[in-house]
């Protein structure tokens, strides 16, 4: 299981979705879980910046290749 999550690109960022799933996970017994990579969004609502999509694409391809 891998955790991934989309942010706004700002200066500041509190913590990630997906640092606190993979964390919860792990404390639940999921010892295979990992952390995925964040993606940056336009804004709440979306969508992925340009740059993004190609990124997201690419590590999509990459994960599933690896299984």
């Amino acid at each position: 299981m891998v955790t991934i999550d989309t942010s706004t690109k700002t200066r500041f960022t509190p913590g990630t979705a997906s640092k606190t799933a993979y964390k919860l996970l792990k404390k639940r017994g999921f010892t295979k879980a990992r952390r995925g990579p964040s993606f940056h969004v336009a804004g709440i609502p979306g969508p992925l910046l340009d740059q993004e999509l190609l990124r997201a694409h690419q590590w999509g391809q990459g994960f599933s290749n690896s299984l």
